[in-house]
């Protein structure tokens, strides 16, 4: 059943340590058509990624030769789309995964990491507006190229419609109808509306968010960082909304425990720049500044779940962050209360198609301990200049996207 589980949990297989070749997964040797080529007239410049051809496909060579493709064609067609004419098909695996008895499988993860570049080749070739995900393998096959951590279940993922800046196509995740077709009324009403949703984004300009690294500042001298934050301080502030977003990095999670310290913080005031810098503790005039800045009820702050800013703000530095006006993790909530979908990284990808920018630092933010009072390996990483580059432009793209992020919610809730 592909659609509600992971990969992970229903097939234990792993790529790690194995050539990702067609010799290696192995696959080709018992299809009646191995390497299927994708299927469809493409008229409207939709990509369907399925999991893979199943018994039927094999047998005729084409996708969606059995009840299945019959199904998708009906629903397809209640929204004037032909699967024929209007798309083009094809499997996160290009040949039919059999088990030991010769019975149609899921692919798993080794066979979809050998035919993820067939895939990516199909897409830089044919440049789809719309790319919609159908099931598990499909899911692990294009996300998972893009996300750095655990991918997850389509659960995780149906409904959303993500503008991915590499792939430059809407990327829209759902159940695969071989699961709907058997699951309960509630899985089949949503996937048609993640169905029709999907197809409505042929119709959407596709947003171009640039280079967003370019719009972070990082700042290494005091009399930067004090220009910086009294330029924030003097305006001109918009009028709708006057925000600025923050965000701290720190040696660990809660601040109680002797050692810790606030390493650095960035700051945006607005969609085109942000500012990152390590904590200016030597500086009284920019510590003055950064103090005036969170008491300040001349505009409203916000961050990411703003209960860890603002505990770090009172427990080290000795304030309280006044005026709080949004924090873009309750945002997300309100907005979908599903499990595992709040984090910034994700809102970030989900919301503007920017993949996880986060890989290489994230284990320097990470302790390995249980206790949420252990110290983790941020002072190793800023110990080189290196990994105080890196440090600070992760710091300054979570403030501006933050700010985006934030800007974009209060649109969808009408504020």
């Amino acid at each position: 059943m592909s659609g509600f589980f992971t990969l992970k949990e229903t097939e234990s297989d792993k790529v790690v340590g194995r050539s990702q070749t067609c010799a290696s997964c192995g696959l080709y040797k018992h299809a009646q058509h191995p390497k299927m080529e994708p299927t469809g007239d493409f008229q409207k410049e939709i990509l369907i990624v399925t999991s893979a051809p199943n018994a039927a496909d094999d047998r005729i060579g084409r996708y969606w030769s059995g009840g299945t493709g019959q199904f998708l064609k009906k629903t397809l067609a209640e929204w004037g789309f032909s699967l024929q004419e209007s798309t083009l098909t094809t499997g996160s695996v290009l040949c039919i995964p059999l088990n030991e008895k010769g019975a149609y499988r899921m692919p798993n993860s080794h066979e979809i990491a050998c035919c993820r570049s067939k895939l990516q080749t199909i897409i830089k070739q044919r440049k789809p507006k719309v790319i919609i995900l159908l099931g598990e393998a499909a899911l692990e096959s294009v996300i998972g190229n893009e996300w750095r951590e655990d991918v997850g279940a389509v659960n995780k993922w149906r409904g959303f419609t993500i503008p991915d800046q590499k792939l430059k196509a809407w990327v829209c995740p759902t159940y695969s109808p071989s699961f709907v077709k058997e699951a309960d009324t509630q899985f089949l009403t949503a996937w048609k509306a993640d169905l029709k949703q999907a197809l409505g984004m042929v119709d959407v300009p596709f947003p171009n968010m640039g280079t967003p690294e370019k719009h972070v500042k990082i700042l290494h001298d005091r009399r930067e960082i004090k220009k910086a934050l009294e330029e924030i301080l003097a305006g001109p502030f918009p009028p709708d909304p006057a925000l600025v977003s923050f965000d701290y990095e720190t040696t660990g999670i809660k601040p109680h425990k002797m050692g810790h310290k606030l390493v650095s913080t960035s700051i945006c005031a607005s969609p085109e720049q942000a500012y990152s810098f390590l904590m200016p503790y030597q500086s009284k005039s920019c510590m003055r500044l950064w103090k005036e800045i969170m008491e300040t009820d001349r505009f409203g702050k916000m961050a990411h779940n703003l209960k860890f800013e603002e505990t770090w703000t009172g427990v080290m530095l000795g304030y309280p962050v006044r005026n709080w006006k949004w924090d873009s993790m309750q945002a997300a909530h309100i907005l979908n209360n599903r499990e595992g979908i709040t984090g910034l990284k994700f809102q970030v990808y989900v919301n503007f198609g920017i993949e996880d920018y986060g890989s290489e630092v994230r284990p320097f933010l990470q302790s390995g301990d249980k206790d949420a009072n252990a110290k983790n390996r941020i002072e190793e990483l800023i110990s080189t200049e290196a990994g105080k580059q890196k440090l600070l432009l992760y710091g300054g793209l979570d403030s501006l996207y933050e700010y985006w992020l934030a800007i974009k919610q209060m649109g969808m809730l009408g504020i």
